[in-house]
């Protein structure tokens, strides 16, 4: 396996100090190339200011159920810069705090929560940046034999009926779930607005063909399970990875069932084939369970010549309409200070974090 931190330490700009690019999470494979198909990474641009729990219920819904043939292998959230803030919060607040965090802020709330969640497949950079680090990045993989692809991600104002933001960052596809923010052409709770009024599709959007379901097979989930607790840490709490193809020592799937079976606390072998069993029958039965919850739709623009394409994520968990941006800037600006990291608790990310942003905005 081919890792992409070092293509991406590579691309940075040289005062950029930082070690490492993505997150140690262990049992997690990090973010690996393949030279038979397309690696994708996954764009969300926005202005975070601040950044709250459904900026990252979206970008994890589009990483992990986006489709197996999306081939998606990281994201990067890309910050806006001071100068867009203070073009698009010019008007100053009557009242109370205003929140106006520096680009550096708004990346730090990032990756302090990517780190304490364990997700270890995104990154978070000033967008005015990304441009040249994407082309030096492209460059360096084409040369080396890897084929690279942009798909954004957007949350639903910027995907309806009428219009959608396609072509951002030279992308061909376009993300979106409701998972945060509800959508104008699917109502949710298992029920679109299908054309014919009677099915569950989502409504089809202008200039664009109707929706098509993308399944999962039952096959695929199974194997995909196989292989999630053939890789996964040992059953017997010591948090031992298991080896996997191209780590030292490992020699790939056999070399990985091994280890998973070695760890394993029953006292035969018989007890350790049927322990194994039953966790990838738990494994899969929570893919099932996932699948069901997560529907994943896919429609083609027809008014262009560029290929744009269209992938709904549709959930039947939805975080509160009060998680926003908006809604925490009032929190910040009309709550007490003593009460303020509390009252961020389940909205805000890393709301220890914010807390100290604004106090020592206000020199406490």
């Amino acid at each position: 396996m081919v890792s992409l931190e070092a293509y991406i330490r590579s691309a940075l700009p040289p005062g950029d100090k930082r070690t490492r690019v993505f997150h140690d999470a262990p049992g997690r494979t990090p973010p690996t190339l393949s030279r038979d198909h397309a690696n994708r990474i996954l764009l969300f641009n926005g202005c975070f200011n601040p950044p709250h729990r459904g900026h990252l219920a979206l970008l994890e819904d589009a990483f992990h159920h986006s489709g197996e043939d999306l081939h998606a292998i990281a994201a990067v959230v890309l910050v806006a810069s001071e100068e867009y803030l203070r073009w698009k919060f010019h008007r100053p607040r009557a009242e109370g705090r205003d929140v106006h965090l520096s680009d550096a802020q708004r990346i730090q709330l990032w990756e302090g929560e990517l780190g304490a969640t364990n997700n270890n497949w995104c990154l978070a950079y000033p967008e005015d940046q990304w441009w040249e680090v994407s082309d030096r990045l492209k460059r360096d993989l084409a040369r080396d034999g890897f084929e690279l692809e942009f798909v954004r991600v957007a949350g639903g104002d910027k995907v309806g009926l009428r219009s959608q933001a396609h072509g951002q960052w030279n992308c061909r596809t376009l993300i979106t779930s409701d998972i945060c923010r509800r959508v104008d052409f699917f109502d949710g709770g298992g029920k679109g607005h299908g054309d014919d009024g009677g099915n569950d599709s989502p409504a089809t959007l202008k200039n664009h063909r109707p929706w098509r379901e993308v399944k999962v097979a039952d096959e695929i989930l199974r194997e995909r399970a196989r292989q999630h607790v053939l890789h996964s840490p040992g059953l017997d709490g010591s948090g031992v990875v298991m080896a996997v193809a191209g780590d030292a020592g490992g020699t790939g799937a056999a070399a990985a069932a091994t280890a998973a079976k070695s760890s394993l606390v029953e006292d035969n072998e018989e007890d350790r084939e049927a322990a194994l069993a039953r966790r990838i029958d738990e494994e899969y039965l929570r893919s099932l369970s996932v699948r069901n919850k997560k529907r994943l739709w896919t429609c083609d623009c027809t008014s262009n010549s560029r290929g744009y394409t269209l992938r709904f994520i549709a959930s039947d968990d939805h975080l509160s309409p009060d998680i926003s941006s908006t809604n925490l800037r009032n929190i910040i600006a009309n709550t007490e200070l003593s009460e303020l990291e509390d009252k961020l608790q389940g909205i805000a990310l890393s709301p220890a974090l914010l807390t100290r942003f604004v106090f020592a905005r206000y020199g406490i």
